[in-house]
């Protein structure tokens, strides 16, 4: 780091193409940045809360305790810059930092691409309330879960905030969308044989339940 206005020089001993470092915990929140962790270099790490482990635990940033140093991986450096310092993306996850085997259900997309419709997966709310429940599958693959698509049973909007509340896990979601634009939908029902629109034309005669009155 070099700051030419007061004359201030910088210097690490750790090698500049570095992707492995220790971190101390600085802060847990909630959202989808789950820990904030002060690393060398005056540089501040950010772990998205599906990097926190391999396992999809119930409640990840309750296993966390500040104050602790953790080995992280480097994920991805920002232009952002907070109090001089610059900020970046890292990882807990034991299969990038130590090179463990990661499990077929613990795999994080990298993209809509990577997933199918009607496949089973798990992640972390993010954001819930009246527009839905938006899911964390993995830094970089936010789901959404329509209020229609969270229950069997009807859900009042007010409540889904209180029954979803972010950084609580969810799994066995079901894809049930994914659009052009890469947008995710999700489902938490039971079962999602119901007819679809496609399948529908003016003048069917269908059956249906009363949700609401």
């Amino acid at each position: 780091r070099l700051k030419s206005s007061s004359k201030e020089l910088d210097l690490s001993l750790l090698p500049g193409n570095q992707n492995r470092a220790l971190a101390k915990l600085h802060r847990i929140q909630e959202g989808a940045t789950a820990a904030i962790l002060q690393m060398p270099g005056r540089q501040w790490g950010a772990a998205h809360v599906t990097e926190l482990f391999d396992v999809w635990a119930k409640q990840p940033q309750q296993r966390l305790k500040i104050g602790t140093i953790y080995e992280v991986a480097i994920l991805d450096s920002t232009a952002a810059e907070a109090d001089d310092s610059k900020r970046v993306e890292v990882s807990l996850r034991s299969s990038l930092v130590r090179g463990t085997k990661e499990a077929a259900e613990e795999k994080r997309p990298t993209s809509a691409k990577d997933l199918k419709l009607k496949q089973k997966v798990s992640g972390y709310v993010v954001r819930s309330g009246p527009q839905g429940v938006f899911v964390a599958l993995s830094r970089s693959v936010t789901g959404r879960i329509m209020l229609k698509a969270l229950t069997d049973t009807h859900i009042m909007p007010e409540a889904v905030a209180k029954i979803h509340p972010p950084g609580s896990f969810l799994g066995d979601m079901t894809v049930i969308d994914i659009t052009e634009s890469g947008k995710v939908e999700l489902s938490l029902r039971s079962t999602e044989d119901g007819l679809t629109v496609e399948q529908l034309s003016v003048g069917d005669i269908v059956s249906g339940k009363v949700k609401a009155v």
